[in-house]
């Protein structure tokens, strides 16, 4: 028969037991609970092999008796953009998508993409590219629409202007959302910034400009034109009004003007007077005519 415990024992069991319990739940809390930052989402890899379960931001039970792991991924947004110029901002860059149009020119694409990884596309992604094969699975499939859209027989030089640029932008944006959907990934935005057309735009930019420059030889003779016109009508106008008391009171000013010009020097006075009676006479005969 056993004696019950005394009051002593039980109580120095509860002050050894009761910590060590305590702390033994602390330590499974601590191996147990992990934290997902902002911005970013972590996929469970149970014994090297990718779980359907996908952590968001914020804290998670995870029992820490089984070999397993949490690989983190970006929930932010990315951008990928194509260009000549680095730009730090982008998380990946490439250079300019060379493609080839419908009607064969060749043509350099920059554009941008502003994507997000989606929760429920993570466990995919993880097992065909993994969080180092981002760049390499966005640049591969943006390339692949771009340069099958672009080899349509629909489209030629001229949709790299205007509204048809447009229309072009719109098209391959819905089809880069279908496609990086189908991924696991949301397009949030597409920007075609440019079509370079290499030695094609030289020939555009001549054109143009000689458009632009027959525009403007066109404009220079209607004002020509009109100046004649204008010239014409003012010296008909000019001879109807001169009758004989303009003209001999235009002699006697020509006259008084000359003597307040006049330097000493005889021939000087004549030679003004002379001229002002031939531009009189000059006046006259228009008139008459």
């Amino acid at each position: 028969m056993t004696r019950p415990m005394s009051g002593i024992a039980v109580i120095v069991m509860l002050v050894i037991v009761v910590p060590l319990l305590a702390f033994g739940v602390w330590q499974l809390l601590q191996e147990a609970l992990v934290r997902v930052d902002s911005g970013s989402v972590g996929l469970l890899i149970v014994r090297g092999k990718a779980s359907e379960r996908t952590l968001t931001p914020g804290v998670h039970f995870v029992w820490p008796f089984r070999q397993q792991m949490i690989q983190g991924y970006p929930l932010r947004e990315l951008t990928y953009l194509t260009g000549d110029d680095p730009v730090e901002a982008a998380d990946f860059a490439d250079p300019p998508l060379h493609a080839r149009l419908g009607d064969r020119a060749r043509v350099s694409v920059l554009y941008t993409l502003r994507l997000r990884i989606r929760p429920d596309g993570l466990h995919d992604i993880h097992e065909r590219v993994g969080p180092e094969g981002l760049k390499r699975l966005v640049r591969d499939l943006s390339r692949q629409v771009i340069i099958d859209e672009l080899a349509s027989e629909a489209y030629g030089i001229d949709d790299a202007f205007a509204t048809a640029r447009e229309h072009l932008e719109h098209t391959l944006a819905a089809r880069l959302t279908d496609t990086f959907r189908q991924n696991g990934l949301d397009v949030e935005m597409f920007n075609l910034r440019g079509l370079d057309l290499g030695p094609v735009n030289d020939v555009i930019d001549a054109t143009v400009r000689a458009k632009a420059e027959l525009e403007l030889e066109r404009a220079s003779a209607l004002v020509r034109s009109l100046r004649v016109k204008n010239e014409a009508a003012t010296s008909a106008q000019l001879a109807k009004s001169l009758t004989d008391q303009v003209l001999r009171y235009r002699q006697i000013e020509l006259g008084r003007e000359a003597l307040r010009r006049w330097d000493g020097r005889l021939v000087g006075v004549l030679r003004q007077i002379a001229l002002g009676l031939i531009d009189l006479r000059a006046h006259v005969g228009e008139r008459g005519v």
